[in-house]
């Protein structure tokens, strides 16, 4: 499975949770927005980006991690992609979807960017963990 792929798995997993949660999910047409999702909640539309987290090893340890940088993959012929940085506004929560186990962290923006590249979703972190009512419902 290509990394785009493993991503549209992540963006559905969530989908569907919203969409349990009764919360209305609005899907961009295009790439070109900093967002994945767009959930509608009781305290007005909120801005998802989902990132699908993946297991690192950390000095002997596993642990999962999720990237908080773009990224952004080349288009006409070249090969590679580009990492950059999210705007102030470019969404207002990220939520890491762990696949596997079915586990998902839901981190306001501006913890997020407090982070330069990653997030290990360890100490610290789970106070976000399926805290889904951080969105509003």
């Amino acid at each position: 499975m290509n990394t785009i792929a493993r991503g549209t798995v992540a963006e559905l997993m969530v989908s569907v949770e919203l969409s349990k949660k009764e919360m209305t999910v609005c899907l961009p047409l295009n790439h070109n927005s900093e967002y994945d999702i767009v959930a509608d909640t009781e305290n007005g539309l909120r801005k998802i980006q989902v990132k699908r987290a993946y297991s690192v090893d950390n000095h002997g340890t596993k642990v999962l991690c999720v990237e908080t940088r773009r990224i952004l993959v080349k288009h006409s012929g070249k090969k590679g992609s580009v990492a950059g940085k999210y705007s102030d506004n470019g969404y207002d929560f990220l939520i890491a979807c762990d696949v596997d186990n079915h586990n998902f962290w839901i981190i306001p923006r501006d913890k997020t960017a407090q982070y330069k590249a990653q997030i290990y979703l360890t100490k610290g972190m789970e106070q976000y963990l399926n805290q889904w009512i951080l969105l509003g419902n």
